[in-house]
């Protein structure tokens, strides 16, 4: 289960006074849950999702994931939890261009210092779970974006992570693509992941098992 506890996060507007981006938030998500943040740009969805992913620090407020309060973490505790637990596909991909999609999608297994055996393992049933296997050795710059998001939802899972965190996932995409990516996130939440997803597009929303409407940082509908 993941717990927000009165999340606060303001930051330094550039004249020396200071914007809240997240205003007492409170949220609770149970595992295996799919939900989707809607709402319209500087709502502080990302923002949001960047601390429950940890990327970010709250100005004050609490995060629980299994229990324990990771803003009290060392940024070493945090970012092992980040490898192991957590996998995250954004609508920029950050693929490296001139690596292969076997290596893009393998990094992450390195750094968890994975064997080379079973890296190639999982790196392949990976590609294959997201229909890129034809793909492996392709580098990333000669993908379409639809093939760039599937490469990324592979190197998202390879760690074999319990949460994914999606922000604006079919963003850059067409409606074809965009189907097929939010039916792979569908059959990630169905092997009883949980998935957090930003977008601005309701009909993505709806792929979601509950919708939680955020403006001017708080979070002020939730609609099943």
């Amino acid at each position: 289960m993941i717990l927000c506890k009165d999340i606060v996060k303001v930051f330094p507007d550039g004249s020396g006074c200071t914007s809240t981006i997240l205003d007492c938030v409170n949220l609770e998500i149970k595992d295996g849950e799919f939900v989707a943040l809607t709402g319209k740009s500087g709502s502080g969805k990302t923002t949001l999702l960047n601390i429950i992913g940890l990327l970010e620090d709250t100005t004050s407020g609490q995060v629980l994931i299994e229990n324990q309060n990771w803003q009290e973490k060392t940024r070493k505790e945090q970012s092992l939890f980040r490898n192991q637990k957590i996998g995250y596909i954004f609508q920029s991909f950050y693929l490296e261009s001139e690596y292969s999609v076997y290596k893009n999608v393998e990094l992450p297994l390195i750094v968890a210092g994975v064997p080379r055996k079973e890296r190639k393992k999982r790196v392949m049933e990976c590609l294959d779970k997201v229909g890129m296997l034809p793909k492996a050795k392709s580098k990333a710059k000669l993908l379409s974006g639809g093939e760039k998001q599937r490469a990324c939802i592979a190197r998202a899972i390879v760690c074999n992570p319990e949460i994914i965190l999606a922000d604006e996932p079919c963003g850059n995409l067409d409606d074809a693509n965009t189907t097929r990516i939010m039916e792979l996130l569908v059959d990630l939440k169905n092997e009883k992941r949980t998935i957090i997803m930003v977008t601005h597009s309701m009909e993505d929303a709806d792929y979601a098992d509950r919708k939680i409407a955020m403006h001017g940082g708080k979070v002020y509908e939730e609609n099943c």
